[in-house]
């Protein structure tokens, strides 16, 4: 679940507001070795490609991101949660699966808003909530990357502006 720079997408940003006050390390995990077999079938194909199931990935991101709204990303339970990514996301190389613990299907729910990433998103909701019941004529328009892109990269305006 490294960064292999294959199509992965970033975010750079300098906004001190943003920028977190110190760097974490990051956590490594070894990556599963490849699954080898002399002779590869189409049956082995059609059952790799049958038994692999990718809302495995889509629902770790979901548990994680539910876990971090309560005890926060450093949690015993993002810890193991973020182990289990790793290893789903390599399950067609290594022919490993994963199995969710029942533990840590069930996260409490989150009282409140506390991360930043959070406040964010619910500010930024309220600003297009109070813009489209001010203006019923205001579209909320969806940008593309090439139109995001050029955006960043025009010298002659700041992204904050």
């Amino acid at each position: 679940a490294g960064s292999d720079l294959d199509g992965d997408k970033f975010f750079v940003c300098w906004d001190p507001d943003l920028v977190p006050d110190r760097e974490e390390e990051p956590m490594l995990f070894p990556g599963g070795e490849a699954a080898k077999k002399e002779h590869v079938t189409t049956d082995d194909l059609i059952s790799g490609f049958a038994n692999y199931n990718s809302r495995t990935v889509g629902r770790l991101n979901e548990l994680f991101n539910r876990w971090a709204d309560v005890k926060g990303v450093k949690s015993s339970e993002c810890h193991r949660i973020a182990k289990l990514f790793a290893t789903a996301v390599d399950t067609a190389k290594t022919g490993k699966g994963v199995f969710i613990p029942r533990r840590l299907l069930k996260p409490p729910e989150a009282r409140e808003t506390t991360y930043v990433w959070q406040k964010m998103l619910q500010r930024a909701s309220l600003y297009i909530a109070d813009s489209v019941a001010t203006d019923s004529n205001l579209a909320v328009k969806v940008f593309e990357e090439a139109d995001i892109t050029d955006l960043l990269n025009n010298k002659d305006i700041n992204v904050s502006e």
